[in-house]
């Protein structure tokens, strides 16, 4: 039996749509599904990353693909797309907008739709996992070819029905200055940033006691993820990205959320979706000439927050006339350039007082300050507190944008 073979009985006998190419042309497709061409020719690029490797892809509006390669030759087999969930004529008209179809064709893709089979992502990765058994005799484990937010650590089954950890009913909620400073990364679109603090452990999205959001750890994060995605898309939104973009991209999230059965790869899914959306919302500023000065300003103070910054530093780094920029900055912003740099210094000042346990004697010095007092001063008149005061009130904080 060849590769051609295998491919109509694989689809055969699990009713999967499945495409067979020969030197990057199709050859044929089955089962005969009318509108199963259009939507091959949307088949996310991601898929074909590595081009000599099998993989799945799940779009954001819950579409299974999947790539087999057929080893020694130049022909390869696409299988379906299913989807994840039942459809409707609204999430039929979402779908053909995102892959730029139009929208008139819903009847079509729902009669497409209902003549293939409903399928989990990860049911349907163990079935391209087959297949490239079947084609190839080569053995692979999921991990290896699933996205990142469906590769973990703990097993595809673990932490079902784990409880969450039983905090002491008077623990304190101490994740809100956490959380404001990670959103305002969202809000400004510092990518590098974001994935560098984020590093490659999905945990570290989590800071301090996030609360108890439901009795089953499972449950708990799947809860923390949907309050994410809808804090995440407000903040894109501030940030410039159009309200119809971010509101979508959090629903297609949330959908994606509910399909996990692990807590890694909820964890997993969180920190792709921020740093989603962070690069959404950059990608908008570099195209926005007025956002985009908005964010070198931003960069520029952030990478140097702990020297002393004046305006006229700002201009000369970003090669603009200082009064120009002092101008510009207050009009698109409404907000002095030197105010600007002061709060930045301000929200460091923050970060400090509560992830150490330095002095306010030597968070001023390290913030370039002239003194403690105007540390003090600056901080007050910024916070309506002093610092000390502030980190104090970091004790009883509660997580209030949850």
């Amino acid at each position: 039996m060849d590769g051609k073979q295998i491919v109509q009985e694989l689809s055969c006998i699990s009713n999967i749509p499945a495409t067979f190419y020969v030197d990057g042309c199709e050859k044929f497709h089955v089962p005969d599904l009318k509108y199963l061409q259009n939507l091959t020719t949307c088949a996310p690029k991601e898929l074909f990353a590595n081009s000599q490797r099998a993989s799945c892809h799940m779009t954001d509006q819950l579409l299974c693909y999947g790539y087999v390669p057929i080893h020694h030759s130049a022909d390869h087999a696409l299988f379906g797309p299913v989807a994840s969930l039942g459809c409707d004529n609204e999430r039929a008209q979402r779908i053909l907008r995102s892959n730029q179809l139009p929208i008139t064709e819903s009847g079509q893709l729902l009669k497409y739709l209902k003549s293939v089979p409903i399928c989990s992502f990860m049911r349907f990765s163990r079935f391209i996992r087959y297949a490239n058994f079947a084609l190839n005799g080569e053995s692979i484990e999921l991990n290896q070819f699933l996205p990142e937010e469906y590769t973990f650590q703990d097993g595809i089954m673990g932490g079902l029905d784990a409880p969450v950890e039983d905090h002491d009913a008077q623990s304190i909620h101490d994740a809100q200055a956490y959380e404001r400073f990670l959103y305002s990364i969202v809000e400004f679109g510092q990518y590098d940033k974001l994935s560098s603090m984020l590093g490659n452990s999905p945990n570290n999205i989590f800071a301090g006691n996030e609360g108890t959001l439901a009795g089953n750890l499972l449950r708990h994060r799947k809860n923390l993820a949907i309050a994410a995605c809808t804090i995440a898309a407000r903040y894109a939104v501030k940030g410039g990205l159009d309200y119809e973009t971010s509101m979508s991209l959090a629903d297609s999230y949330i959908q994606k959320v509910e399909l996990l059965s692990n807590t890694s790869a909820v964890s997993a899914l969180i920190r792709s979706m921020l740093l989603t959306y962070t690069k959404k919302v950059w990608e908008y500023k570099q195209h926005d000439s007025k956002s985009a000065v908005i964010t070198k300003v931003h960069t520029y103070v952030e990478r140097n927050v702990s020297d002393r910054i004046t305006t006229e530093d700002v201009a000369n780094a970003l090669g603009l006339n200082r009064s120009y920029l002092s101008t510009q900055f207050k009009k698109d912003t409404g907000i002095e350039l030197s105010v600007f740099i002061m709060c930045i210094k301000i929200d460091e000042a923050k970060s400090l007082l509560i992830k150490s346990d330095l002095t306010v004697a030597e968070i001023s010095g390290i913030l370039s300050f002239a003194s403690q007092s105007h540390l003090q001063a600056a901080f007050k008149k910024h916070t309506g507190m002093t610092p000390i005061q502030y980190r104090k009130s970091q004790n009883i904080a509660t997580l209030s944008d949850l």
